[in-house]
């Protein structure tokens, strides 16, 4: 630390001055002044994780299928973590509807089924790690017996015309997402060798759904 200059305060020794033009600091005209130079900027620039989408287009229910699921396979060194789920009614043709039980369950992995590529939101990103795949219709390992979350839908048709129940749910399935991770909360998260199923438990061939989800890696 320098000596104290005895030149940097005035005569009776209460007050300092300024050390370009002698001014008091702290008088009413001239407030303190405070050096910028060796400030410490605050970062501000948010980070974006790598981001995939998962659509499956008219998946017909079935009694328990695995309408969705997604897998980070054993031996991963990623986490995925959920960020978004759609379920749309796409059943144009006349059906006897019924309620659909949706449970999104949690389980260790999944075999046979159809691939769903996901698809990144950013092409020249990182790339999905190929521990992690999606499939419709799979065979489901390791399922847990309670949900995370359970939705009830109806499968009966929707189309031009007069509205009914049908149309007015498919303009909200649409626009809205049934999964949102709340406030100061974890998002649900797929460790190595955890996945998801969006399993349909309803007793019913009746309807056809597009299923979306949206994931991050990290």
């Amino acid at each position: 630390m320098a000596d104290f200059d005895p030149n940097s305060i005035d005569g009776n020794d209460t007050a300092i001055k300024g050390g370009t033009d002698s001014t008091i600091i702290g008088n009413v005209a001239d407030a303190l002044k405070v050096s910028v130079s060796n400030t410490v900027p605050i970062a501000t620039t948010e980070t974006e994780a790598a981001t995939f989408t998962v659509y499956g287009l008219g998946i017909a229910i079935g009694n328990n299928k695995s309408m969705m699921s997604i897998v980070n396979a054993s031996g991963s060194t990623v986490k995925i973590r959920l960020r978004e789920i759609r379920i749309i009614n796409v059943q144009n043709t006349p059906v006897t509807g019924v309620i659909a039980d949706y449970r999104l369950l949690r389980c260790t992995s999944h075999s046979s089924g159809t691939a769903i590529t996901p698809l990144a939101h950013d092409t020249s990103g990182t790339a999905l790690s190929g521990s992690v795949t999606a499939k419709t219709g799979a065979t489901i390992t390791g399922e847990a017996a309670n949900p995370l979350r359970r939705y009830q839908l109806s499968t009966d048709e929707w189309g031009v015309g007069a509205t009914d129940v049908e149309s007015g749910s498919h303009d909200i399935q649409m626009n809205n997402s049934l999964f949102q991770t709340a406030p100061k909360t974890e998002t649900i998260t797929l460790n190595a060798n955890e996945g998801i199923t969006l399993k349909q438990v309803t007793n019913s061939t009746a309807g056809t759904f597009d299923i979306l989800m949206v994931f991050t890696q990290g």
